[in-house]
């Protein structure tokens, strides 16, 4: 059985639970917050089961957001919100990896395949994209975090980290 768990913005931590599509939230002293169940939690947008997550988070109003190759959100209660899959401007198909999200609700989005990161807003609009990798200096984004003081920390496929001024 495989588990994956997040950290959010409110320092809860969810588990995950694949025979049931559900999500479990936990406090930071171990108690059960909350369940979320819904089967579609872990399925892509051919109901397909996914193998991953690769990433999950926890928005600043709440919702659940999975990335999995595509990016799936779901309210705390696990109704769907949106579903994510690029923006179709890119060479390579989209590859969601790692996601964060900043201190004003954005959600960020590594995307292996194409060496970007896609910025949405708290609704799953597309705001902007970031091109991180260079002919220079090729690497793949993987990982992603903001930290205090705004910055976007990328773990890169050549084992850096790279660091952006993001907000200022």
């Amino acid at each position: 059985r495989s588990t994956h768990c997040i950290s959010s913005a409110a320092s809860d931590v969810y588990k995950r639970q694949d025979q049931k599509g559900s999500i479990l939230n936990f406090n930071s002293s171990g108690q059960c917050l909350n369940v979320v169940i819904n089967k579609r939690l872990f399925t892509n947008t051919k109901g397909e089961v996914s193998n991953g997550p690769w990433n999950m988070v926890q928005n600043i109003n709440r919702d659940i957001i999975i990335s999995n190759v595509e990016v799936t959100a779901f309210d705390q209660t696990g109704k769907f919100r949106f579903n994510y899959v690029g923006s179709g401007n890119t060479k390579s198909p989209f590859d969601s990896r790692g996601i964060c999200t900043d201190a004003v609700g954005n959600i960020l989005i590594a995307d292996e395949a194409n060496r970007f990161i896609h910025v949405l807003d708290v609704d799953g609009k597309l705001q902007k994209i970031y091109h991180v990798s260079s002919k220079k200096d090729e690497f793949d984004p993987i990982t992603l975090a903001i930290d205090a003081n705004h910055c976007l920390c990328v773990g890169c496929s050549d084992g850096k980290i790279r660091v952006f001024k993001y907000i200022e």
